[in-house]
């Protein structure tokens, strides 16, 4: 069940903004708007709490209400081809990082493949995105993202927040506006086709990109480091024995880092 209330302002650094109290989640918020002819480009919905929160693979996303950034933006890119749309992830992910390290004044936070940010080795953001695609290119896409902001407790292992981190409340509104800048500056990049610029920035944020960590694949431990991650999404990974392996979204987990081997070769 949806419901609005009224905010003030009513716009967010030039977006369209709606702020809802309850909602099954914000990226299906703005696929009832599209499906009304109501949607348009930057539009942004912000929720207190949604019932249905859903990150990538369809794991749930669990949010105290009011303490947490739950968020969708309505994105129409130019020419996007199915191929490259991994770029979003990036661009939503950098976007996060950013702003977390803006906020905090300090660069804290860290990206886990594919597009999870991380603080101190701990889950405090995570990212959906969603192409309506028709022939070879997406029309349009939702930019789902929630951010742990002054939550304290977690139903899930290995989560946090920026207050947890910190010690500080984190304003919402302010951090929102962060983030909307950050979205601004690097969807400007990714429309004016600078692969490359997302590209080194991504890596320099990837925790594992060029280092030897441990990894899960069902029963089987891997060690290994990432050196690249692909246009369609997927990471090549170079193995400990030299051979290099390409792997999809969930095919590999990251042990996390208290039990993490780190070999030193």
């Amino acid at each position: 069940m949806e419901s609005s209330r009224e905010i003030s302002p009513q716009s967010v650094k030039g977006h369209r903004l709606i702020e809802l109290t309850e909602v099954t989640s914000t990226n299906k918020f703005l696929e009832l708007l599209m499906d009304k002819g109501s949607g348009e480009q930057g539009l942004i919905v912000v929720a207190d709490y949604q019932s249905e929160g859903r990150g990538m693979n369809g794991n749930s996303w669990t949010s105290e209400k009011g303490r947490n950034l739950l968020m969708s933006m309505l994105y129409f890119p130019e020419n996007l081809l199915i191929q490259n749309q991994f770029y979003l992830s990036k661009c939503s992910a950098l976007a996060v990082s950013k702003a977390i390290d803006r906020i905090v004044g300090a660069e804290m936070s860290k990206i886990k493949w594919p597009n999870d940010v991380f603080i101190n080795n701990k889950k405090t953001a995570g990212i959906l995105i969603q192409c309506s695609i028709k022939g070879e290119n997406a029309q349009y896409s939702f930019l789902g993202i929630g951010v742990n902001l002054n939550q304290n407790t977690f139903s899930v292992e290995n989560a946090t927040s920026l207050m947890s981190e910190t010690g500080q409340k984190i304003e919402i509104n302010e951090f929102l506006s962060y983030l909307v800048e950050e979205l601004d500056i690097w969807l400007k990049v990714f429309a004016e086709g600078n692969f490359e610029q997302i590209n080194s920035m991504y890596y320099k944020k990837l925790i594992g990109y060029q280092q030897w960590l441990a990894y899960q694949k069902g029963t089987e431990k891997l060690i290994g480091k990432i050196i690249r991650i692909e246009d369609d999404g997927h990471l090549l990974m170079e193995l400990k024995d030299g051979k290099q392996q390409r792997f999809a979204v969930k095919e590999i987990s990251l042990v996390p880092a208290e039990t993490n081997d780190r070999p030193t070769y």
